[in-house]
């Protein structure tokens, strides 16, 4: 299986998801990590490093606002992980293709 963690500066993880689920419904196997919600970024990290360790078999795609800040330049130690894979440089438009093409690969 295939999850998806949106993490970004701010709230703009959480305001793309709830834009893409005004659009197209419910986003499945989507999560949104804002930094905003936690007290240092360290504690974003092990929050996704969490999932990550618990669920080995699981692939994640972390999708992250901005290449070279600091939200990317942590989370891409997550790499060294197997099952994961970054994409920087999020977009509603990219949230809405992702959804569409799991859904016509019959994958949600």
């Amino acid at each position: 299986m295939r999850q998806f963690i949106i993490a970004s500066h701010g709230e703009l993880a959480s305001g793309m998801v709830s834009a893409a689920e005004m659009i197209i419904g419910d986003i499945t196997r989507m999560r949104s990590c804002n930094l905003s919600d936690y007290k240092t970024i360290y504690d974003l990290y092990e929050d996704v490093k969490s999932y990550i360790v618990a669920n080995p078999e699981t692939e994640y795609v972390l999708m992250i606002d901005l290449l070279g800040g600091s939200v990317n330049n942590l989370l891409m130690q997550l790499c060294e992980y197997k099952n994961v894979f970054v994409v920087t440089g999020i977009n509603l438009g990219l949230l809405l293709e992702k959804n569409r093409l799991l859904r016509d690969n019959n994958q949600t």
